[in-house]
């Protein structure tokens, strides 16, 4: 068994090409993210799994989502 699921650079692809079904911007995005996180803490929490996710360096001063849904106030929520 593992103790600890890391999720490797949670993020939207920075790609302009890419065609999502709902509108991409920074709400959307940080939303998607969440609900992937706080899904996967309500399955994992309570068989003892600790989660941790990979983000950019510069996510830790940048307010915005950084333009791929890294916003870290809204993800740490989610995460230990």
């Amino acid at each position: 068994g593992f103790d600890e699921i890391n999720f490797d650079y949670i993020r939207f692809p920075a790609s302009k090409t890419v065609v999502f079904e709902q509108e991409n911007n920074s709400t959307t995005r940080v939303k998607a993210i969440v609900s992937f996180l706080d899904r996967a803490n309500k399955q994992l929490k309570p068989l003892g799994v600790k989660i941790s996710i990979d983000t950019y360096g510069y996510a830790c001063w940048n307010k915005k989502d950084t333009g791929i849904g890294q916003n870290l106030k809204e993800l740490a929520k989610y995460v230990d």
